[in-house]
């Protein structure tokens, strides 16, 4: 079987035919001529070659045409008889290149043509085949100096990946903490209502925070300080009696804006209040 647009003219006249070009269209229509194959048929619409056989001797069977509107139907594919075998010639292979053979239904064409060879041992011959690399550095390769530069390129690259594998540690500067001021201040005010010896000022903003407090943490009212609030106040902290009722004086001693208040009051207050919560 000769799948081929240009066979050599000694060739196709042993065989018994002559080819050219038989069509001009865009697009070609392969038909089989037997029955059994009749609904099987393969479009050509990516530039037909258009050849077809022009005249085909006597006892040359047609098995395939070229079928166009308005035109008589062109043979494309025969078959005779030659010496103890059988030549089949069709003079369009773009039916099985991959354009093709991938569209949907057109394998059936191809595999109607195929089945004409008998069911042996089948040897493919491709008038293109070649042994050299198909590789696609074949070029670089095949020039020793473009070779070596290729090694060269890969060594240098192998080696800038191995040295820089490990990510580079940048130096971590050195970041002071932000000082606590308000320390520093709470301190200072502190020295500062020393220094001017109002003790009973500082006495009464201690007692205020340490009702405030009672209120938030303990949900206690602090409205007033009575025996029911130390009751109150001495479940809700597990200190004793006599402590929680000192301290319920020196708070009242504060909130009192005539009494005399010493420095050992403020301190001993301080105390228990700081005890207690």
């Amino acid at each position: 079987m000769i799948i081929s647009g240009e066979i050599p003219k000694e060739i196709s006249d042993s065989i018994g035919y002559y080819d050219s070009k038989i069509s001009f269209e865009d697009q070609n229509v392969l038909k089989l001529t037997d029955r059994k194959y009749q609904n099987d048929f393969i479009v050509l619409d990516k530039f037909p070659s258009g050849k077809g056989f022009t005249f085909v001797k006597p006892g040359v069977e047609v098995l395939g045409k070229t079928v166009e509107k308005g035109n008589t139907d062109q043979a494309n594919f025969i078959k005779t008889k030659f010496g103890e075998g059988t030549i089949y010639v069709h003079c369009e292979p773009l039916f099985i290149t991959n354009y093709y053979l991938l569209k949907k239904g057109n394998t059936k064409y191809a595999q109607d043509i195929f089945s004409y060879l008998d069911n042996k041992e089948t040897l493919w011959f491709v008038e293109s085949s070649s042994k050299s690399s198909q590789f696609f550095l074949r070029f670089i390769l095949s020039n020793p100096a473009l070779k070596y530069a290729w090694w060269v390129l890969l060594g240098g690259l192998l080696l800038f990946i191995f040295f820089n594998v490990k990510r580079k540690q940048r130096i971590v500067p050195i970041i002071e903490p932000l000082k606590n001021t308000s320390v520093d201040f709470v301190k200072s005010i502190g020295n500062l209502y020393l220094q001017e010896g109002d003790f009973h000022d500082m006495m009464a903003k201690k007692a205020q925070y340490f009702l405030n407090k009672v209120r938030v943490d303990l949900l206690i009212d602090t409205q007033n300080l009575d025996e029911e609030f130390a009751k109150k106040l001495q479940l809700k902290t597990g200190k004793p009696m006599e402590m929680i009722h000192e301290a319920i004086g020196f708070i009242k001693k504060a909130q009192d804006p005539y009494a005399n208040v010493m420095k050992e009051d403020l301190a001993r207050m301080n105390k228990l209040l700081d005890e207690i919560i």
